[in-house]
């Protein structure tokens, strides 16, 4: 959820560039940081993929009880 609220003040302050006039040239440039943002974040579920992978039952078992 605070990802997302991040993007959306990422987002709004694209806008308020946009409405500057420089907004063309700072647009360009700010998808590149807001492309890295995410990149961390992809690696996060990657263990979390590996986890239920080694014994999906039993994990499942554990976190249910």
């Amino acid at each position: 959820m605070s990802y997302q609220l991040s993007v959306i003040s990422y987002q709004l302050s694209v806008i308020s560039y946009q409405l500057s006039g420089d907004g063309f040239y700072l647009f360009f440039l700010n998808p590149t940081p807001h492309t890295l943002h995410p990149t961390p974040h992809t690696p996060h579920p990657t263990p979390h993929t590996l986890h239920p992978t080694f014994p999906p039952t039993n994990d499942s078992h554990n976190h249910e009880t």
